[in-house]
């Protein structure tokens, strides 16, 4: 195994096979490989401990967080979108499918959007 480059702690990975692999973490710490051992920052654009990440393919990604922040990203995680959730609990995890993003987190809460 090899060992990232991250200054900050880090809380979740996704891959999709043979493109892109994704990692989350403190800070608004958002990576992301090419090859799974050579990772570059992708900028988040904030500070929100961002804990959760996954995709339905390297040009569909999701990340949960702080705050009920759930972000989405539709070019290879170059540039992200702020999702509208109305919650301001804490994101842990996220799963998509082709029609539905689901974040779970604090207090027991499920948010459901339908893409």
């Amino acid at each position: 195994m090899q060992v990232s480059n991250a200054q900050d702690d880090l809380w979740a990975i996704w891959a999709d096979p043979g493109l892109y692999t994704f990692a989350t973490g403190h800070w608004g710490t958002l990576l992301r490989a090419t090859d799974g051992v050579t990772w570059k920052s992708t900028p988040s654009n904030n500070n929100e401990e961002l804990y959760g990440v996954w995709g339905t393919d390297s040009f569909n990604v999701f990340v949960a967080g702080t705050s009920g922040l759930v972000l989405r990203s539709l070019d290879g995680g170059m540039s992200w979108t702020t999702l509208p959730t109305g919650s301001a609990l804490s994101c842990f995890s996220v799963w998509v499918d082709a029609g539905n993003v689901y974040a779970a987190g604090q207090s027991g809460h499920i948010l459901h959007g339908r893409l």
